[in-house]
C-alpha cells in the first residue's frame, strides 16, 4: 500500500521532492509473475518506480468490467 497524505491526489504524492516513498504490505513480484517475498516495509526510490495501479483496479478482472 502506497499511503498518500490526508488532501493529496496519488499524482501529488508520487511528485513530492522526496527521494523515497514509504510502502507498506509490499510484495515483490518476479518477472514470471510470481511474488518472490512479502514485507511489511519498504522504501521504493521514486526514479524506480515504471507503473502504480490503485488497488481497485487490481481485484478487476476482465469478466468484471
Amino acid at each position: 500500500l502506497l499511503h498518500v497524505r490526508q488532501n493529496t491526489r496519488l499524482k501529488d504524492e508520487v511528485n513530492q521532492s522526496e527521494r523515497f516513498i514509504a510502502v507498506t504490505e509490499a510484495t515483490v513480484y518476479g518477472t514470471d509473475g510470481k511474488p518472490l517475498y512479502h514485507t511489511e516495509f519498504m522504501l521504493v526510490q521514486r526514479d524506480h518506480i515504471t507503473w502504480i495501479v490503485p488497488e481497485e483496479d487490481l481485484r478487476k478482472t476482465i469478466g468484471d468490467q
